[in-house]
């Protein structure tokens, strides 16, 4: 099985290059990322990393 993970911030203009390159070094092979505020429960990124995550 893949290693998969999923990152989320909270506005447009922050950056996820950090977290994705130390994913990365953890051998994480696919990620989902959303910038989006944790008021928006509208998270298709994160809906498809649960169920990939559930296989």
């Amino acid at each position: 099985m893949s290693k998969i993970d999923y990152i989320r911030v909270y506005t447009i203009d922050q950056n996820t290059d950090r977290q994705e390159i130390a994913l990365s070094e953890l051998g994480i092979k696919k990620l989902f990322i959303e910038k989006v505020s944790g008021k928006n429960t509208e998270r298709s990124q994160f809906k498809k990393y649960c169920s990939l995550s559930l296989l």
